[in-house]
């Protein structure tokens, strides 16, 4: 039997809209309600009802427990190492580690120049990331803020307590416009393809602390997003910065220069 949770008190430091942008989820803000697809949230009472289903209702961890198909215990447990964990208490070093270029990154359409720039590659030596694609990480002020790997099977891995910067904002802080992208190898495509002022969320959400190092930039007039679910990260940015977006017609890897340029003719060069 696993350690005691107080789901009371997990529900209660948490919010809805914490957890609805944290999960990316779009809604709409009325002031004593928040309103999405098939739900509505009472934001006194910090609980929700599905619209559709009655019988689904109750607090964050009853939500997410909904959304994951997974139990109570899980959901609460997910909500509390997300939102209350302190993670500075479990810092470790960084490595250094040695970066390969394989052809697997060719396959995604970065090429071996780029890669060395933004320091990606196949890991060999020991380590966490042995035998994964990592990236290396900095955050807004240069500072390392660790790598992140990727395997086929697996995807995108994230070590334990990695808080996500911004990608690339450390050398895009005084631009006046950004491109913003999701997944990392879209991003470094796109600089393959000559649009150096890409930044990247590492995640299909964008975290409070990310919206705040955007809003820190004291240049920038104009985000586009590209991203397959804009709306929840379009409506938070919108209340403090400019921001367009565009559904990719197809995934950003099987892009072209030719095809990038049609598709999105009304970005800023």
């Amino acid at each position: 039997m696993g350690a005691y949770l107080d789901f009371s008190a997990i529900s209660k430091q948490i919010t809805f809209e914490q957890l609805l942008n944290w999960l990316n989820i779009p809604f709409t803000d009325k002031g004593t309600e928040l309103i999405g697809k098939n739900f509505v949230v009472n934001v006194e009472k910090n609980l929700y009802l599905n619209t559709s289903d009655k019988e689904q209702r109750g607090s964050i961890i009853n939500y997410l427990s909904h959304h994951k198909q997974i139990d109570l215990r899980a959901a609460a447990l997910e909500i509390k190492h997300q939102f209350l964990v302190d993670k500075s208490k479990e810092e470790k070093k960084i490595p250094d580690l040695e970066l390969h270029y394989t052809d697997q990154l060719l396959s995604y359409g970065i090429t071996k120049e780029i890669a060395e720039q933004y320091q990606i590659g196949l890991v060999k030596q020991k380590s966490i990331m042995a035998g994964k694609i990592a990236l290396k990480v900095y955050n807004e002020d240069n500072s390392v803020a660790g790598y992140i790997g990727y395997s086929v099977k697996d995807g995108w891995y994230f070590p334990k307590n990695f808080k996500r910067p911004i990608w690339n904002l450390n050398r895009l802080f005084n631009e006046d416009f950004i491109f913003l992208v999701a997944n990392p190898f879209d991003a470094l495509k796109l600089i393959t393809l000559g649009y150096s002022h890409t930044a990247c969320l590492l995640g299909n959400s964008m975290t409070d602390d990310q919206l705040k190092q955007l809003q820190s930039m004291p240049n920038l007039q104009c985000i586009h997003l590209i991203h397959t679910e804009p709306m929840n990260i379009v409506s938070r940015v919108a209340k403090h910065l400019f921001i367009r977006y565009d559904i990719p017609p197809k995934p950003i890897r099987e892009l072209d220069h030719t095809e990038f340029q049609q598709f999105f003719l009304h970005s800023p060069p």
